[in-house]
């Protein structure tokens, strides 16, 4: 801070005393988002944020927006009334708002407000609805002085009113019931302004409050001069200046404890506007800054007791939007903020490129006329030439300016008011050329003016009339380029005309006619400038002229063909051409024209690349003028700055060929908005050191956060859904918003610093869950990087299924899967084991019984000689066979997979039955429920069942001597049940005991887990039950 001061009083020091039209304020009013104009009062809160109260709501302002709180009856977390009297801000960042109706918190934490107002059941509530002004002291406490209520000090940490009020307590001599304005001074003393006198508070060592008072006295002119206090101020010298409504300004003598005045004087334009005071801010050049309730604003300066007032003026676009003025405030960047209108801001950095003393003069006398060309003559006087108003001249002794225009009906005038160039010969006469009025000569002496005119009989003055620039040689000759025609020579003392033109014969003549810019080096060669064909130089010994045109194909060509100007850099021995073209600057050495043109390291930095002008000051740093401003380039260093309007200049387009370097170390560049002129040194850099702030955080272009809480947060939680999300952020400082830069990096995802130069938001997209640390820096209005730097966590949370514990859960699912399968892979196995076991027993009892049978009666055949035996043989041989293929088809279609659907299965049952008891005559009713053709039946399943139900349909065509069977199959209520009946004769117990067959059903049956039960009581009934198939 104590840089920013130095720096903002030296720039203000240098130019005061300060003129009225000197300053231009910018404005911000309702139509930029203020909710109402009238300024009660200015704050700027710990983040940098700006707090306006108005008569019709809070509004806090970060250079961009403004937000604007609203008291909403329904809603008691709002503001407790419109009418905003005061704001100030305690230890926590909380702000505290007096309103019309109460006083308000606002908590950042909750972003919400919480209201204050009186209890008449609690001593310890505020004692008034209309706190008028608040003040916090070191120790936390907010002050507040209420209107119709005394004065009362507020513990925020408690939430408790101590009250200081005669109507309580009228032994003491508090201030009375209508406090005005309070204010706390750097030794801590507590002043307070009511409707009737002024009292001072100073805090005892016992903590108890002392209060001293004042009034005003009419017989004493040292007294206070009104008893309507309005404000107070105090000043670097730690005097205290108080504002009153009705008696001006008063300064108080600490020492005599008495008062001097400062009041308005009708006769005197250097004193106040209007003794009814308002406000009063101190700005860093020590200067008070005073507000008038309807005259204005005033500027005192201390140091000479000087006064500069300041008033609306309806032809003044930069004049305070209206003489009402209730509200002065500095901001830590320096920007003075008034309140009359709406939003007034004055930055003083911009006069830093105001000139001093009678330079100021000349300014202004040049102020929105295009100034084309500019000379500093042998005596020192400074000329000026313009576009249309003639030629001017300030004497540097006298500060006489004077002005010198065409005056149709007076030949000893100027020939034309559209000045293109001045020069000055050997014996003192100035020499403006003009742009459709020819050459004239100005003999300062005499007054008399002489006129070169074209002259239809003498060819050599073809284009006199339109000329773009002149230079006078070593010998006094002029040298006149003119604007279509070539280059025509002049010698005065003989009256002799010499004209050079382009000749597409001759390579060293001009090589083009229409000519920009015409310079003479510190050597006496000419340079000329060219519409089109590039740049020529001539030596007048050698009367040739060198060509240096553009050549995409030549690395060390000019970079473009049109010329705007050309200017010398000597540095001792060394000399460098520097030329501006439409296409950037080069630099040549004339000494090494092998070496060829080198384009600036300034040209990608520039905004406009039609450099008109290049200046050099004592620090080697290039000052440079185009169509967008005049820019400031640091080779050594690369570092460049920009500057516009918005920086105080008097416009953006400067002319070609209108820049000089002063004898007094100025620099002047003309445009068309007047004559800039300034001292390289007094264009400093601003040292404030900014703050960022984060003013917004939106979730899917809605917003989540708004900046007054998101700084006070640490982090920001978010779903996974909520990937994709932006940020907008804030440079605190106000001297030109749009001038701050910015670069980010979110760490996490990008590698680097993100660069966003002047824009202030970005936006993230689909990012992944994890944790983010967003970080944001700024620059002030000047480019410089501030070390400040602000941060917000970012924390995207999985969804479920990334979480760590689901995917423990799947590691665990995945273990539990794969053992899974493995015992099914083991079970498998097992089931192929006994499936092979099986199949394996099957053949050896069924096929390698019946392989053993074939094989008795194959040797009973070979051994035999008894036909009949052999008949019979060969008979059971034939049998045995047709039972061995058949029971090996069962065997492959029980173990075949295309099989293992329960149609299948039906369908080779139904066959089997058909091809068994068809041939006995026997009828068959076969019924079946819940049976799922297309429902999958295990091998094991199907292969046991089939044999169980093939072995039963076997007995029954064998042994049962039944003409009907009825089979039923019931695979419902998660149930198998197969019943298998017929009317024979039924069995001996005794016979199947004995036999392998019931045996090797009930095998089967345990097998699959089934239930197989069998009646032979008459009629044979074979039962099987288990699960559902």
């Amino acid at each position: 801070m104590a840089t920013r001061t130095v720096l903002v009083s030296l720039v203000l020091s240098c130019f005061f005393p300060l003129k009225a039209q000197d300053v231009s304020f910018r404005h911000l009013t309702v139509e930029d988002g203020l909710s109402q104009n009238t300024i009660n009062c200015i704050y700027q809160d710990y983040y940098g944020f700006m707090w306006f109260g108005t008569q019709d709501g809070l509004n806090c302002y970060d250079g961009y927006e403004f937000l604007t709180y609203r008291s909403v009856p329904e809603d008691s977390t709002s503001l407790s009334h419109n009418w905003i009297w005061d704001v100030v801000e305690d230890d926590s960042h909380n702000l505290w708002i007096a309103t019309w109706n109460g006083l308000t918190k606002y908590d950042r934490s909750l972003g919400a407000f919480q209201r204050f107002l009186p209890d008449s059941s609690d001593q310890r509530s505020i004692s008034g609805t209309r706190p008028a002004s608040l003040a916090r002291d070191s120790k936390d406490q907010i002050w507040i002085g209420i209107w119709g209520g005394g004065l009362n000090v507020l513990d925020p940490a408690t939430g408790t009113f101590t009250r200081y009020r005669n109507a309580e307590d009228p032994d003491q001599n508090y201030p009375g019931d209508f406090v005005r304005k309070l204010y706390i001074d750097l030794k801590g003393t507590v002043w307070i302004g009511t409707w009737n006198g002024l009292w001072k508070c100073r805090i005892g060592q016992d903590s108890l409050a002392v209060f001293e008072s004042f009034f005003h006295d009419p017989d004493d002119p040292a007294s206070i001069s009104s008893n309507r206090i309005t404000s107070f101020q105090e000043d670097q010298e730690g005097n205290m200046w108080i504002g009153t409504l009705g008696g001006g300004l008063n300064l108080y003598d600490r020492d005599r404890n008495s008062f001097k005045r400062k009041v308005h004087d009708p006769d005197d334009a250097g004193s106040l506007s209007s003794n009814d005071i308002a406000s009063i801010e101190l700005l860093a050049d020590g200067s008070l800054w005073i507000g008038t309730v309807s005259r204005g604003l005033n500027r005192f300066d201390l140091e000479d007791s000087t006064i500069t007032r300041f008033n609306n003026s309806s032809s003044d676009l930069g004049s305070i939007a209206s003489d009402n003025v209730y509200s002065v405030f500095s901001d830590r960047g320096g920007v003075l903020w008034v309140g009359a209108g709406g939003l007034n801001l004055f930055n003083p950095a911009l006069l830093r490129f105001e000139p001093s003393g009678k330079l100021a003069m000349l300014k202004e006398q040049l102020e929105g006329l295009s100034v084309y060309a500019i000379y500093e003559d042998q005596k020192g006087s400074i000329w000026a030439g313009t576009n249309g108003n003639g030629v001017v001249s300030l004497h540097p002794e006298s500060g006489e300016v004077s002005w010198y225009r065409h005056q149709r009906e007076d030949p000893n005038s100027i020939s034309s008011n559209s000045v293109s160039d001045i020069a000055e010969d050997p014996e003192g006469n100035i020499w403006i050329s003009t742009n459709g009025g020819g050459l004239n000569r100005l003999d300062p002496r005499s007054g008399s003016w002489k006129h070169f005119r074209e002259k239809k009989d003498l060819v050599e003055t073809a284009g006199l009339d339109y000329i773009s620039g002149i230079v006078v040689d070593r010998t006094g000759q002029i040298w006149i380029a003119t604007s279509d025609d070539g280059i025509i020579l002049y010698n005065s003392e003989e009256d002799y005309y010499r004209r050079f033109r382009f000749d597409a014969t001759d390579p060293a003549s001009l090589s083009g006619n229409y000519l920009l810019r015409i310079f003479k080096d510190s050597r006496g060669d000419i340079w000329l400038g060219t519409w089109g064909a590039g740049l020529n130089r001539f030596n007048p010994e050698g009367e040739r002229f060198i060509r240096y045109l553009s050549d995409d194909t030549e690395p060390g060509s000019i970079p473009d063909n049109i010329v705007h100007s050309i200017f010398e850099q000597v540095n001792d021995s060394a000399r460098i051409i520097w030329v501006g073209t439409a296409n950037g600057m080069a630099s040549f050495d004339p000494d090494r024209p092998e070496n060829g043109f080198t384009p600036a390291g300034v040209n990608t930095e520039l905004p406009s690349r039609s450099v008109y002008g290049v200046l050099f000051d004592p620090k080697e740093k290039q000052w440079i003028s185009s169509n967008s401003g005049i820019s400031r380039y640091n080779p050594a260093d690369g570092s460049f700055m920009h500057y516009t309007h918005r920086d105080g200049l008097p416009g953006n387009e400067y002319n070609a060929g209108a820049f000089l370097k002063l004898r007094n170390g100025m620099f002047a560049f003309g445009g068309i908005g007047g004559l800039l002129v300034f001292h390289p040194d007094s264009v400093y850099e601003s040292s404030f050191e900014t703050s960022v702030a984060l003013t917004s955080f939106a979730v899917l272009n809605e917003q989540l956060y708004e900046g007054i809480e998101l700084n006070t947060m640490e982090q920001i939680a978010l779903s996974y859904k909520q990937n994709f999300f932006s940020f907008e952020f804030a440079s605190m400082d106000y001297s030109d918003p749009q001038k701050n830069r910015f670069m980010y990096k979110m760490d996490g995802i990008d590698e680097d610093w993100i660069v966003s130069g002047e824009r202030n938001f970005v936006s993230y997209t689909k990012i992944d869950p994890g944790d983010y640390l967003f970080r944001v820096r700024g620059t002030n209005s000047d480019g410089r990087w501030s070390d400040h730097e602000i941060s917000i966590m970012v924390v995207i949370t999985p969804p479920f299924w990334q979480r760590w514990w689901f995917r423990g859960l799947l590691i665990v699912a995945g273990l539990m899967a794969f053992y899974a399968i493995h015992l099914y892979r083991i079970r498998r196995v097992r089931e192929i084991e006994r499936l092979r076991t099986q199949i394996a027993s099957d053949l050896h009892d069924d096929i390698g019984s019946a392989l053993t049978r074939i094989s008795v009666h194959s040797q009973q055949i070979l051994a035999g000689q008894d036909a009949e035996r052999i008949q019979q043989s060969t008979e059971k041989i034939d049998e045995l066979s047709r039972d061995t293929i058949s029971t090996m088809s069962d065997i492959v279609w029980s173990i075949d997979a295309r099989n293992d659907s329960m149609g299948d299965f039906l369908g080779h049952m139904q066959d089997l039955t058909h091809s068994m008891l068809s041939e006995k005559d026997i009828s068959v009713s076969f019924r079946q429920k819940g049976m799922d053709n297309r429902r999958p039946i295990k091998v094991e399943v199907r292969q046991n069942l089939y044999y169980i139900f093939k072995e039963a349909i076997h007995n029954i065509a064998r042994h049962s001597g039944a003409d009907s069977v009825d089979i039923r199959l019931d695979n419902s209520d998660s149930l198998f049940h197969m019943v298998i009946s017929d009317n024979g004769c039924g069995y001996n117990p005794e016979a199947i005991k004995r036999g392998n067959g019931l045996k090797n059903m009930k095998m089967r049956a345990r097998r699959i887990g089934a239930l197989l039960e069998m009646s032979t009581s008459g009629a044979c009934v074979i039962e099987l039950k288990m699960k559902g198939l």
